[in-house]
């Protein structure tokens, strides 16, 4: 995927790549002018996520503030089992130099080979799956270091070891099924076999993961077994199909969501912004500090809740009524009508004028009227 390239420096990174990421709250919240949502973004506690760029949203024209792409957390350890889901700790697969699997499960080998720098660490099958918006950079990405995962290598990922992993998860639900007494129809196998959220993460996962419009859910179809797909027989009376380009994780099926000249129709202000790291991993994340795949989910929910609120307060003060001062109050205010008060002013500027007129023309006094 790397070979051939002639100029490593990019203004937007390439998909394949294995990057350092971490979330930047205080420039995300900058343009609400909303000092609690500073004060929030500053006490945040992020750290920096070792992932790798899944898919860019658009097409990647020069001079854009930020790019989007979809990202996959890498892992470093094992996948953390969810038996209700279908999925065990031995779904996942080794990134050498790291070759330790419990089913002994060959490692897959980034380019340039050897460049690697880490020794624990997986790609794990229904993987943590969030949008970012990555912030551009004046220099550019520089990529002459970069570490990759080729488009042969995915594709040989899809074909052995995730439909290995996809066969396995819908024996383990069939199973799950059948000790429920239930006879799974083929539109209850379709909705069972939806594990959109990964192991280690909290419940409202939605957030950072399948929520966003743009993102079509990893899924295993279930067809009648006359296809040239794969069946798997379960002890149910389901039979679940193999369908390896509707459960993969890198297969291409979200390509007709999206619109190459703008990306998906989404709410951008909540896609988070986020630095990254191409070359030298090493230099910007230590193996001993790549933070589990959940700890990112966390971060994203955190920031989102942040934005969200501070969207409240601004609208909220777009929509309130115009504080009145003391002097516009007085200006307002209605004045009532008073007969005789009023009355009583005509007469005595009358007298006033009468009293005038009198002392130029140096007459007596007389009364107005008898």
């Amino acid at each position: 995927m790397r070979s051939g390239i002639r100029n490593p420096v990019v203004f937007s990174p390439r998909p394949g790549t294995y990057v350092v990421l971490r979330l930047n709250p205080v420039e995300m919240v900058s343009q609400f002018d909303d000092p609690v949502a500073l004060a929030e973004a500053q006490a945040m506690r992020v750290k920096s996520h070792l992932v790798v760029l899944e898919m860019e949203l658009a097409l990647p024209f020069p001079n854009r503030p930020w790019y989007r792409f979809d990202v996959h957390s890498i892992a470093p350890c094992l996948r953390a089992e969810e038996p209700q889901k279908g999925l065990t700790s031995d779904m996942c697969i080794p990134i050498f130099p790291n070759s330790q699997h419990p089913n002994g499960r060959a490692p897959m080998h980034p380019e340039p080979e050897g460049l690697f720098p880490y020794d624990k660490c997986y790609h794990w099958f229904q993987p943590v799956e969030t949008t970012v918006r990555i912030r551009t950079r004046p220099e550019k990405f520089d990529e002459t270091n970069a570490v990759s995962v080729s488009a042969t290598t995915l594709t040989r990922m899809d074909f052995s070891c995730w439909r290995e992993d996809g066969a396995k998860m819908c024996a383990i639900l069939d199973a799950l099924e059948a000790m429920a007494g239930t006879s799974p129809t083929k539109t209850d196998c379709l909705s069972s076999t939806h594990p959109s959220h990964c192991s280690g993460t909290p419940a409202n996962e939605d957030t950072a993961g399948d929520s966003h419009p743009d993102r079509v859910p990893t899924s295993v179809a279930v067809e009648q077994p006359d296809g040239d797909s794969e069946s798997i027989e379960s002890g149910s009376c389901c039979t679940r199909s193999m369908d390896y380009d509707k459960y993969s994780d890198y297969s291409g099926d979200n390509l007709g969501t999206i619109d190459p000249f703008s990306a998906p129709d989404e709410d951008v202000e909540l896609v988070p912004l986020v630095d990254i790291w191409v070359s030298e991993l090493a230099g910007h994340l230590k193996q001993e500090d790549i933070p589990h795949p959940s700890e990112l989910v966390a971060e994203v929910q955190e920031l989102t809740g942040i934005v969200q609120r501070a969207r409240v307060r601004a609208y909220a003060a777009l929509t309130a009524p115009p504080a009145a001062t003391p002097g516009t109050s007085q200006m307002t205010k209605a004045k009532r009508f008073r007969p005789i008060k009023s009355g009583t002013k005509v007469w005595s500027a009358a007298k006033r004028v009468a009293t005038r007129f009198r002392s130029r023309l140096h007459t007596p006094s007389l009364p107005l009227w008898p």
